[in-house]
């Protein structure tokens, strides 16, 4: 509209032509934490870097295409890029994301089938959830289940007189989050609540130093987390009262953020269990965050820093000592990126040894598969679709005892050595069933899915027989399970 306009907007200037042209500039949006000045604060560096970040060094500039070289040479100069930096010739719009936003000005034809999310057959809203999972672990399967069962399970332990302690883990929060609104009822209602809250999520930081603000106002405990360490975990802890005067605990291990907004179009699972080492473990977990310099032992989880390395190569030799002995071994991975070499060379040493090992990668992958005398009996594949895969399984055949993990991190340095990660062990059989189901059913996509070669090029599959979408059918396989369960 501006662009229609201009002799408007410019009459009092003479002229006999008016023209524009957009661009976009980026700068550097990277935190300088000075984690060696100890006379601030994380928070008080946190606010700095923000404030910096208006005005961080310009080093990338997106153009319209059609700007005279003249024009576009004097605002290089102005802006002050240098010859380093990436100066891009591209259209008239640049801001893609307000594409996320757009309105619809054809018709229905244009848009996605509606897929609402499924109520979990486990769960009846109107009833006690903690009932359920007293007796029963519960996977709710971001976006297909609804998300609100977790803000649910958390409700009721806002209100729940018997709840004497709510902890949890936050990453990156909904702008109007019914989360935090849950743990401020339980702060009213005297709860201790305790959160731990990660100041540097990438682009999140201003939205959780408002929501760390305001829940500190309402009496929650509210700590910024491990000095050098990103928490990146989600977790929930949660203590109840007995009758009899004992205690019995109750826990939420994700793969995703507690986050309202992602949860309709991320795939991430959310496992609510009461299952006594398990919440023991992550009370060790909470343990750790408020007192690191301690040494924590875990019995079940793979907690990063410490052990989440150490525990996915242990179970790979697990499989590789099976296929030595002539047993079946096989590994299924899926996550969102493979950057770490050391695991990767251990995929190879699998391979070699007979480990059939299948990946489901979405993003960058350093394993080259179907390499001869190499990695022959490595499969990878990316799945790009309306929802953006971001669970991460780790599945072990384990000689026909498996072990299977979903956990927050991925198979990257970052995420094994410099965060607080969580990889929570399934130990319900039926539940390990109903992931391997949806890993198998992503396997055999052959319309969004792309396999790697052994240059480790992705390119799409064309496969003979009935054409499978995986996130169609994962939606469909959810329907039919819930419908099975009720029967």
């Amino acid at each position: 509209m501006l662009r229609h306009n201009l002799q408007y907007a410019y009459f009092l200037f003479p002229s006999q032509r008016i023209e524009a042209y957009t661009f976009k500039i980026s700068r550097d949006a990277e935190l300088d934490m000075d984690h060696h000045d100890v006379s601030r604060t994380v928070l008080d560096r946190v606010r700095r870097g923000l404030e910096d970040r208006q005005v961080g060094d310009p080093v990338r500039m997106v153009y319209d295409r059609e700007m005279p070289s003249e024009f576009l040479a004097y605002l290089i100069r102005r802006i002050g890029l240098q010859n380093s930096d990436a100066v891009i010739a591209g259209a008239r719009y640049h801001n893609k994301k307000d594409l996320m936003r757009f309105p619809n000005i054809g018709g229905p034809e244009l848009e996605h089938p509606r897929l609402e999310p499924l109520q979990h057959p486990d769960l009846d809203m109107e009833k006690s959830l903690m009932n359920v999972v007293r007796q029963k672990d519960v996977l709710l399967f971001l976006p297909y289940h609804n998300f609100l069962s977790l803000v649910r399970f958390l409700r009721e332990a806002a209100i729940d007189p018997a709840i004497t302690k709510i902890s949890i883990t936050l990453y990156r929060l909904a702008s109007q989050s019914r989360i935090v609104s849950a743990l401020i009822n339980a702060a009213k209602n005297g709860k201790k609540v305790r959160v731990v809250i990660e100041l540097q999520a990438r682009f999140d930081e201003e939205n959780n130093l408002h929501y760390l603000e305001k829940m500190s106002k309402e009496g929650i405990e509210v700590q910024t987390g491990v000095e050098g360490l990103k928490v990146h975990s989600k977790i929930v802890h949660i203590e109840r009262s007995m009758a009899d005067g004992g205690k019995e605990y109750f826990a939420v291990v994700g793969t995703g953020n507690f986050h309202e907004g992602s949860a309709k179009v991320y795939t991430d699972y959310q496992l609510l269990t009461a299952n006594p080492v398990i919440c023991a473990d992550i009370a060790r977990v909470f343990e750790f965050l408020y007192e690191p310099y301690k040494v924590i032992k875990y019995k079940e989880l793979l907690v990063s820093p410490h052990y989440s390395r150490s525990g996915i190569i242990k179970c790979i030799d697990r499989e590789i000592a099976h296929a030595k002995k002539g047993k079946k071994a096989e590994i299924i991975m899926k996550f969102n990126s493979l950057s770490s070499y050391d695991i990767g060379e251990k995929l190879y040493e699998a391979s070699k040894a007979g480990v059939k090992v299948r990946l489901i990668v979405r993003g960058i992958c350093c394993v080259k598969p179907g390499v001869k005398g190499l990695s022959e009996n490595i499969h990878v594949v990316s799945i790009v679709d309306r929802f953006l895969e971001h669970s991460r399984v780790y599945y072990f055949s384990n000689d026909g005892d498996p072990k299977m993990y979903l956990a927050s991190f991925d198979m990257m340095t970052r995420n094994l050595d410099l965060r607080v990660e969580v990889g929570a062990p399934v130990l319900d059989p039926r539940i390990q069933r109903e992931i391997l189901d949806h890993l198998e059913i992503q396997l055999r996509d052959n319309v969004k899915a792309r396999v790697y070669d052994e240059e480790g090029r992705s390119v799409h599959r064309v496969a003979p027989g009935p054409r499978i979408r995986s996130q169609m059918e994962l939606y469909e396989y959810v329907k039919k399970q819930a419908k099975k369960r009720r029967a």
